[in-house]
């Protein structure tokens, strides 16, 4: 398998999230953008303009790029440029390499790092174009070989919607996706022919450089998302607000991008994608050993992984087209956390396993007390329509969960004995004659003062 790989100088990254006034005005702290032009700026990788903007969503062109790019990854060190960038590019000729590329340009150096580098090589023409729009598709291959990653020349089948395997920039969209530098949207696109905004740029060199500094596989979402503590399961999750609806319930929670035609939640629709947590109470007491096996013997034509989370023995279930990815985590109380998580066969397929594997890995357990607290509201509105109707008063009180005798009157009310059943769970006592198999009364708490 052929590799492309640019080797560059070693260089040192120091990158977190500012806790601070926002640096632009027009980059404020909800803006998807924020951590990655806020550490960028922090390590004077990017200055804005003079009016204290920073153009996150003008274009970028060709000079802009070089700029980020050498002090990005070490080309450069920021103390050896202008602090502020200049929106207007001329375009000027006479020069040695390149005919736009004048030795007193505020992007000269930016672009002769590069070329040495053998990152960029101008056009036919001998020019640069350093004022020409940058789409995502180049700033892909520039950021990438930049910080000098390895790129397989052979691509997956499958990429985004809009990129095809033959493209010229399909190997770096595959890098891209592999590498969570990029999200397709709900339509599976990423538009690669279209120009990159100040941005979109500033981030995909944020999350390479963070790759690097912290030698993560593929970069973590999460850094931007919304952290959900639920009130009642031992789970944190991290989720994309953008793009999930968070349904809550009792030790219950689903996270949903709906399909657009979707009514209800009980079916997964084609754009659908859902992740489901919930508590099992595992009431047959199996042991982790024998709660395993029966998941094991009923899946197993799926993808088995057994896996420690945090210490607790957990168990992966995957759908070999990957169409659904179960995790059962065996806590030590003996209850079963579980998380199940599903997504349609529609364009949601070219984002969802992206964020459905980052859900997954980014899930933190939190130590609480697991209260089971039966809602029995049901059951004694049932048990007291039946009060002084004959004949079925111990047909009632036998779908309580526990019951009894606190007290019997041996004469009752001069037909027979009257029995005082009393249930913890529902914490109620009931009043039961038995000649005429009748709950006569009831009264909260344990009682016999009727």
């Amino acid at each position: 398998m052929k590799k492309i790989l640019v080797s560059l100088l070693l260089f040192s990254l120091c990158l977190s999230p500012i806790a601070r006034a926002a640096s632009f005005y027009d980059v404020e702290e909800a803006h998807e953008n924020y951590l990655a032009v806020e550490a960028l700026k922090e390590r004077e990788i990017v200055a804005g303009y003079e009016d204290g903007s920073f153009g996150v969503d003008s274009s970028l062109n060709r000079a802009e790029a070089m700029k980020i790019l050498a002090l990005g990854f070490g080309l450069m060190e920021a103390e050896d440029v202008t602090e502020v960038e200049t929106e207007d590019v001329t375009e000027v000729e006479d020069v040695a390499v390149f005919s736009d590329v004048p030795e007193d340009a505020w992007f000269y150096e930016f672009v002769m790092k590069a070329y040495e580098q053998g990152i960029v090589a101008g056009y036919e023409d001998g020019s640069f174009g350093p004022a020409k729009e940058v789409t995502l598709a180049e700033a892909l291959k520039m950021a990438i070989l930049t910080a000098g990653f390895e790129v397989d020349e052979e691509v997956a089948n499958e990429i985004f919607a809009d990129v095809l395997t033959s493209d010229w920039y399909a190997i770096y969209a595959d890098f891209s996706k592999e590498k969570d530098l990029l999200l397709a949207d709900l339509e599976g696109k990423i538009y690669p022919n279209e120009a990159i905004s100040r941005g979109a740029f500033a981030e995909i060199v944020y999350r390479l450089m963070k790759i690097k500094e912290e030698g993560w596989s593929r970069y973590r979402m999460r850094e931007g998302w919304t952290k959900y503590e639920s009130e009642d399961l031992p789970l944190n999750v991290y989720y994309d607000e953008d793009r999930f609806e968070l349904v809550e319930g009792v030790r219950h929670f689903e996270f949903w991008v709906r399909d657009d035609s979707q009514v209800g939640t009980l079916r997964l629709y084609p754009e659908s994608v859902r992740i489901v947590g919930e508590l099992d109470r595992n009431d047959q007491g199996l042991n982790v050993d024998e709660y395993f096996a029966r998941l094991k013997a009923v899946f197993a034509e799926d993808k088995l992984t057994e896996f420690s989370f945090e210490g607790m023995n957990s168990l992966e279930i995957a759908d070999e087209g990957g169409a659904f990815t179960d995790w059962y985590i065996y806590l030590e109380s003996g209850f079963v956390l579980t998380v199940y998580t599903e997504y349609g066969g529609g364009l949601v397929r070219y984002f969802a396993p992206a964020l459905i594997r980052e859900m997954l890995s980014a899930l933190e357990y939190r130590e609480m007390e697991i209260v089971f607290v039966e809602d029995y509201s049901a059951l004694l509105s049932e048990i007291f329509k039946a009060v002084l109707v004959e004949n079925m008063g111990m047909e009632m009180l036998d779908k309580l969960p526990s019951k009894i005798i606190i007290e019997t009157d041996a004469v009752g009310v001069g037909t027979g004995p009257v029995d005082y059943y009393y249930c913890e769970e529902v914490d109620y006592t009931f009043k039961y004659e038995r000649a005429a198999d009748v709950v006569l009364d009831k009264r909260e708490g344990s009682t016999s003062a009727f």
